[in-house]
């Protein structure tokens, strides 16, 4: 009876060829993500090839009849030309694709054009809170404080915190995942991924080692270890990280537009949300004339923050997998980036002196506003919901620092205001503008009845500021409107709300006198749904403002500063 004897790979099959296919059994969206990255690796390298920016002697395998490597929709081959050849590509290739630059992470393949070291802080922070949030990761300095122009005029300049990096796991990457033989020739055998390749893939129990972690062939391997590519990581403040994993299914298209994905900006890199990041990211496709040809299906979010039973570790508390937007929906989003964008406000922070006095002259210091809206707008977008979805309970709510929401609302007041009278873009249509402007007509009626009231006159314009004693009617009036809607769980309680401590309350409406006007107001008020009648009701509270035919009361837009300090 003959024996059969096992012939290793490394000694008679070592490839000379590595091939990777986007729809492989065990290829995970972040595995084709990652493939994508490395797709618009090599792409990068060969733009910095004829503009003279890399070294012939750096360059991997063999040039001399074109590119060693060939790229099609659904498969990536390297060629190593001979199997001795694999170690010096594979470390050309990881050298060139994972480099640190100015003293932080530098990855060619997320951007075209150079970014400045302000927002390379700031995608390097977004790493260190998804890929590389595990300190032996990654080798960080502590944090220094720069100072960056935001505006350009020198107005406003913005500190932000930069790490200097000397090191991460992903320059080690040729090593960790044992690609090649002492004959640097392809090892085809399965070794552990890590958690900075793959998020979530670690060891779930240290007595079942074997059991619990993640192996995969080379192929597997090399695409994981490109996700910090071909993903996008930013951060919603310091110890909340925001993932962004493409949907790849074209590697040519994604390969090309995965660098338009990047945020070029300060401001583009603020983000509230996950579905605002991946919004924004769309924003910045169709902006840049990739909309139809960037090769991906959708995205998938993910958020990671510390939890009650890890505080060290960012875990993984929310996904969302949002297709790509059509052109309407993602022409409402970009109004609403526009009229509620990332702002930036000063405030007077007290110097101190030696011995710990204090100077008379303070020291004005920035700081980012992001819009607490916003998010809101992003989700109900991105599942196919109104936009204002749920804008009354967003009033019951607290932001990060946990202050009521509906006392930070203000200065998006304006903002507010300007969307819902937005006639192009569908962000409104014209019964619910004519709801929000007869809404608007009876607040302001109210308010000039406290006025008079209060000051023994109607107001007029350049009519006098008004007392203490009428602020504070003003402001009880609002909050009394706001606690009633938050209060109104049914649908008789909001229509009641509306017809008597609104309507009721203010007198003859001119808006409500055009026939066509009523009848649509009736429609929404009776006919409709209520939850979408006490959100409209509630956004038209929050961006109240003087009708266009009326000036405004005088003394109000005091009131709105007082409210927003």
């Amino acid at each position: 009876m003959a024996v059969a004897r096992s012939i290793k790979c490394s000694e008679a099959l070592a490839p000379a060829d590595m091939s990777f296919e986007l729809f492989a059994p065990g290829m995970t969206p972040l595995h084709r993500a990652g493939l994508g990255g490395l797709a618009a690796t090599l792409l990068a390298m060969t733009r910095r090839r004829k503009l003279g920016l890399i070294s012939q002697d750096d360059l991997p395998g063999d040039w001399s009849s074109g590119e060693p490597w060939t790229i099609k929709p659904d498969r990536l081959v390297l060629h190593f030309r001979e199997p001795e050849g694999a170690a010096d590509y594979l470390r050309k290739l990881f050298a060139f694709a994972f480099s640190i630059k100015d003293k932080l992470i530098d990855l060619p393949g997320i951007y075209r054009d150079e970014l400045n070291r302000a927002v390379r802080a700031e995608l390097q922070l977004g790493l260190t809170l998804t890929f590389l949030q595990f300190g032996p990761h990654r080798k960080l300095e502590p944090e220094t404080k720069l100072t960056f122009d935001v505006t350009g005029d020198g107005t406003a300049e913005i500190a932000v915190g930069i790490r200097a990096c000397h090191g991460y796991l992903h320059q080690d990457a040729v090593e960790r995942l044992k690609l090649f033989d002492k004959k640097g020739r392809l090892n085809w055998k399965a070794t552990e991924t890590p958690s900075a390749f793959n998020p979530g893939a670690v060891v779930r129990h240290n007595a079942f080692g074997t059991s619990t972690r993640i192996e995969e062939l080379p192929p597997a391997g090399i695409a994981a270890c490109f996700a910090i590519v071909g993903a996008l990581s930013l951060a919603v403040n310091r110890g909340v990280g925001v993932l962004l994993i493409p949907e790849v299914d074209d590697l040519e298209r994604f390969a090309r537009s995965r660098p338009r994905m990047t945020p070029t900006t300060l401001r583009e890199c603020r983000i509230s949300a996950a579905s605002d990041a991946a919004m924004q990211a769309e924003v910045r496709l169709r902006a840049r004339g990739q909309m139809q040809r960037h090769g991906l299906t959708g995205i998938y979010t993910m958020q990671l923050r510390p939890t009650q039973w890890n505080e060290k570790q960012k875990t993984r508390v929310a996904t969302l997998h949002i297709p790509c937007c059509t052109d309407p929906t993602l022409e409402r989003f970009n109004l609403a980036l526009r009229h509620l964008p990332p702002r930036i406000y000063s405030y007077a922070e007290p110097v101190t002196g030696g011995r710990g006095r204090r100077s008379d002259t303070p020291q004005f210091v920035w700081r980012w506003k992001d819009s607490l809206v916003r998010p809101l707008v992003a989700d109900n977008l991105a599942t196919g919901r109104r936009w204002y979805d749920g804008f009354a309970d967003l009033m019951t709510g607290q932001d990060g620092s946990h202050v009521p929401i509906h006392q930070r609302i203000s200065f998006e007041a304006e903002g507010l205001y300007a969307m819902l009278s937005e006639k192009q873009g569908g962000m409104t249509e014209e019964e619910e503008r004519n709801l929000i402007g007869a809404i608007h007509r009876a607040v302001y009626m109210q308010r000039g009845k406290i006025y008079a009231d209060t000051m023994g006159k109607r107001p007029e314009a350049g009519g006098a500021k008004p007392s203490q004693a009428c602020f504070n009617r003003w402001s009880r009036l609002m909050e009394r409107l706001r606690l009633g809607l938050i209060n109104s769980k049914t649908a008789e309680q909001t229509r009641r709300l509306l017809q008597d401590d609104i309507f009721g309350r203010a007198g003859t409406i001119p808006e409500l006198k055009d026939h066509e006007k009523l009848r649509q107001v009736h429609r929404l008020i009776f006919h409709d749904d209520w939850r979408r009648l006490r959100d409209l009701t509630m956004l038209a509270v929050v961006s109240y403002k003087a009708p266009a035919d009326r000036a405004p009361i005088p003394g109000e837009d005091d009131t709105e500063i007082e409210n927003d300090s």
